[in-house]
């Protein structure tokens, strides 16, 4: 991350000035569609908030050489399956189109759903020209379910989101949240 010697002097701060030990949590930052650091006003961003359909097209034009990183960082796929899709690339076994495709449908069925991403990829690859009534349906719907979950999101800290909590009977005045 690029914050890493801000919160690591914050935590020193804490340290020396609230005598009580706080902790530092890392991730590795997620590259933008076009391999630079991923924000909003570059125009690299992929939001949460997108449509499923926008979602897919921004995935399958990832520049080629981070979708590996993206199917670590955001797909619940295994190390082993995710080295078999990186050592298919290297090998030329499989196109890197075909591995975004796979990661597209990964990210938009966790988001969203199975079948929405199935009907999201047959649009987004013209294997469909007109969506059914019930593909236009089922996304408008998922923008629904996706503005109710955003609202129930900024409700909670970030930290409760991601389950971690304090361990039972903990005494030792470190601030999880």
């Amino acid at each position: 991350t690029d914050q890493t010697f801000n919160m690591l002097i914050g935590r020193e701060l804490a340290r020396t000035h609230n005598k009580k030990e706080k902790f530092v949590l890392t991730v590795p930052l997620l590259p933008g569609t076009d391999g630079r650091k991923m924000g909003k006003s570059e125009g690299n961003l992929i939001a949460l908030t997108d449509p499923p359909n926008t979602m897919f097209i921004k995935i399958m034009d990832l520049k080629d050489d981070i979708v590996v990183d993206y199917f670590y960082l955001v797909t619940d796929l295994t190390n082993d399956k995710i080295e078999k899709i990186s050592k298919d690339l290297k090998n030329k076994k499989i196109k890197p189109q075909e591995a975004k495709k796979i990661l597209a449908f990964e990210i938009v069925s966790k988001l969203h759903n199975r079948a929405l991403a199935q009907a999201v990829e047959s649009i987004a690859l013209g294997e469909i020209k007109t969506p059914s009534s019930q593909v236009v349906n089922t996304l408008e719907e998922s923008k629904q379910n996706q503005a109710n979950l955003i609202e129930q999101l900024k409700k909670q800290p970030l930290l409760i989101r991601m389950q971690i909590r304090a361990p039972k009977g903990d005494t030792t005045g470190v601030d999880y949240v």
